[in-house]
């Protein structure tokens, strides 16, 4: 992957991080729980390719009485105490294979969770297993990978999340890892600084990104779950704020004296209340994200 390639889509991805998470606030106020949110994000980038992105994205979350147990194909389990103590996916996709078929995948990952001072200090892959089959059901490759620490925690007195390293990568194939550091207003992310490094020789690679952010007076649901497990577990895998955006702007140089335009966020609503649409436009550049919202 060349710098330039690696720039764009490391922004595409803090771009959809953001536009996918945006709900009025009581939206849910006829059930508190979030049931399930699906969304159909369309970027047109500046600078990038003429043609557009769209991405979707479904959360699907299921409870024990108000407890959560499941988001999407992630299951999660708790020990005595009512704590968060390990979590389980496993789920089959498809892959092209250099020989001309596709390859059938079967993964599995399960992770633990240490507490410290009531909150989640540190995530551990306890196992990572990938098997391959091809259209025949022979087994073309087979993996496991065990004991692997995921993420580091690093929490103020409050324990409110300042830090996070990422010390293994999920799935992305990739050996980039990454740290974050967090600024807050109240319980709102003010700025996210993102560092991400490639050390693999020869072509070691390092890069700064910041995201600033300000916050509307509408809450956001899912601040309600971090707040109860201390983590937002994956597939979200981020640290939310208590509540939404109304603009944010990107940077790859926190010490650049002039700094990117704020892109601004606005929404429709449905009418129960419930987002259906939002349009982040940067006016000083071509950049537009639309995000369609539908709940079932």
């Amino acid at each position: 992957m060349t710098v330039k390639n690696f720039f764009y889509y490391a922004l595409l991805l803090m771009l959809l991080s953001i536009s996918c998470n945006k709900n009025k606030e009581h939206a849910f106020a006829d059930d508190p729980l979030i049931r399930s949110i699906h969304t159909t994000t369309t970027d047109i980038l500046p600078n990038g390719p003429p043609e557009e992105f769209t991405v979707t994205t479904d959360y699907n979350f299921r409870y024990d009485d108000k407890r959560l147990i499941a988001v999407n194909d992630h299951h999660l389990f708790y020990d005595g105490n009512n704590r968060l103590s390990w979590s389980r996916m496993e789920w089959r996709d498809s892959t092209a294979a250099p020989s001309g078929g596709p390859l059938y995948n079967q993964r599995i990952r399960r992770f633990s969770y240490k507490w410290k001072n009531n909150a989640v200090d540190e995530i551990y892959l306890d196992s990572s297993y990938d098997k391959s089959l091809n259209s025949n059901g022979q087994i073309v490759s087979e993996g496991l990978q065990t004991g692997v620490r995921y993420a580091r925690f690093f929490r103020s007195g409050v324990n409110r999340v300042d830090s996070v390293v990422y010390l293994n990568q999920f799935n992305d194939g990739s050996s980039m890892l990454s740290a974050i550091r967090l600024l807050y207003e109240g319980d709102n992310v003010s700025k996210a600084i993102n560092y991400l490094s490639s050390p693999v020789s020869p072509n070691e690679m390092h890069f700064v990104f910041v995201t600033e952010s300000l916050h509307s007076s509408i809450s956001d649901p899912l601040f309600r779950i971090y707040k109860e497990l201390t983590i937002l577990p994956f597939p979200m895998n981020y640290i939310p704020s208590r509540n939404y955006l109304s603009k944010y702007r990107n940077s790859a140089d926190q010490q650049s004296s002039s700094m990117p335009a704020w892109n601004d966020i606005t929404y429709q609503f449905n009418e129960r209340g419930w987002p259906i649409k939002s349009v982040v436009v940067n006016p000083s550049s071509t950049y537009r994200s639309t995000t369609v919202f539908s709940y079932y």
